[in-house]
């Protein structure tokens, strides 16, 4: 085997492996300590569920990455399939864990404190906190 199938062959690697470490970190680190603190519930029968809305904790950005669903004691959301498939698990946060920090002009964004987390999601969802 000569040096340019060994350079073809490690950017094959490289190219394959970088987004799933990429993914790997995202869940880790950043939604991870959330499932550890808020791990989840089964919704109630009254629940409302959207599917692929766009939330962003910290600095992660999930745009139609996740399910939103809200009943009368939780908000709960549920990464899409390629981040369960990272190991992401279904959060629910008491709605008296999270505190509104700002609403956008246009009504459609809210931003929440949940422990250590700032959290943006469409405001269909969060403005029962």
């Amino acid at each position: 085997m000569n040096w340019t199938h060994l350079l073809i062959a490690g950017i094959v690697v490289f190219v394959v492996l970088e987004p799933i470490l990429i993914l790997w970190a995202i869940v880790r680190f950043g939604w991870a300590p959330i499932h550890e603190k808020f791990p989840a519930h089964e919704p109630g029968a009254d629940a409302v569920r959207r599917g692929f809305q766009s939330f962003k904790v910290g600095i992660l950005n999930l745009g139609f990455s996740i399910h939103a669903t809200v009943d009368e004691r939780h908000l709960h959301l549920e990464p899409a399939a390629y981040l369960r498939w990272a190991r992401a698990r279904t959060v629910s946060i008491p709605w008296d864990a999270i505190t509104v920090a700002k609403r956008s002009r246009s009504g459609r964004w809210i931003t929440v404190k949940v422990d250590k987390w700032t959290i943006m999601g469409p405001a269909w969802c969060l403005e029962l906190a």
